[in-house]
């Protein structure tokens, strides 16, 4: 995958959430056939069908060069802006994608469909089943510490459901000794990790969020100074699974995509637990401590589209 593509589709995407927003908020779209709306926006026929042109397509929304944008990031049948002259290239004021070879959309934001060899063996779980650990130092102590300080661990009958832990919680260990046998779970930390070695346990990683990262990371590498994706060290599972850090970890993957002669590896917590307890007691943990959970999944773009479409439905209701 090339650097300009890259970012090409990073802009694109900062682009669309923008323009999205700006739609959202201030209701700057009108197409004139709802069926094309939907047609242009990938969404199934709804609402009312007026002003259609099949043979052509068209649709009008205020801004046109934006909503052009925002549906797919290229120009549509006729090349008229909001200003009625022929829209201009793409111009990025904060981010220019590199020149000497054509833009190529993303398929999606998806880092899984960019990059479907690092998530090949991906665990599968919800992003809003995922724990949200406020700080996995702390929750690695808690993970080794002896009763009654520790956490349970090794009675999954005593581990409370997803939502159903309270502050007790964290000092539930009643087992002392290395688990499973004790609730004392060891936590070692280990350098240099090839990150294509590590799986992911969500796949709701976005590419958006994974390029800003590797930017820094860029910038770190040019300056010798700053903060970097890989520095720091993730939560993995004994079966090679990602507690957390899955953005960072992305990242990683995506630099050393681009810049294979600096490939970059990364340290980790591997905690001696397999990936399917791990989840439960860090989720429990999470409740614990009162940490919250991302809502829902999907990428940016789906959940904006998603967002924008029910908003027009609701006004074609209430013009009936």
């Amino acid at each position: 995958m090339s650097k300009n593509k890259l970012w090409s589709d990073h802009t694109n995407m900062k682009r669309v959430t923008e323009n999205f927003r700006q739609f959202i908020n201030e209701g700057q779209w009108e197409p004139k056939g709802a069926k094309a709306m939907a047609a242009a926006t990938g969404g199934s026929r709804y609402g009312r069908d007026k002003g259609d042109d099949e043979t052509k397509g068209h649709w009008e929304p205020k801004g046109a060069r934006d909503m052009a944008i925002a549906v797919g990031g290229s120009r549509y049948s006729r090349d008229k802006g909001d200003d009625g002259g022929e829209i201009k290239e793409q111009a990025d004021t904060e981010e220019t994608a590199p020149t000497g070879e054509e833009e190529v959309q993303l398929k999606s934001e998806s880092f899984c469909e960019e990059f479907p060899e690092a998530c090949a063996k991906a665990f599968g779980a919800k992003r809003a089943n995922m724990p949200q650990i406020p700080d996995a130092a702390e929750f690695a102590k808690e993970l080794s510490a002896p009763p009654p300080d520790g956490l349970e661990t090794n009675e999954p009958q005593e581990i409370p459901d997803l939502g159903q832990a309270t502050r007790n919680y964290l000092n539930s260990s009643d087992d002392l000794g290395d688990w499973p046998a004790g609730d004392q779970v060891k936590v070692t930390t280990l350098d240099n990790i090839d990150p294509s070695d590590l799986n992911p346990t969500q796949t709701d990683i976005y590419m958006s969020n994974a390029l800003k990262m590797v930017r820094s990371g860029e910038k770190a590498a040019e300056t010798g100074s700053g903060w970097t994706p890989w520095n720091g060290a993730v939560l993995v599972s004994d079966d090679n699974f990602l507690l957390d850090g899955h953005h960072r970890w992305a990242a990683t993957i995506v630099y050393n995509a681009l810049h294979p002669e600096d490939a970059k590896k990364m340290s980790i917590e591997k905690v001696g637990m397999p990936i399917k307890l791990l989840l439960r007691v860090a989720n429990a943990y999470t409740d614990a401590v009162g940490g919250k959970r991302h809502s829902g999944g999907g990428t940016t773009t789906e959940r904006l589209i998603h967002k924008m479409i029910k908003e027009e439905i609701k006004k074609l209701k209430r013009n009936k």
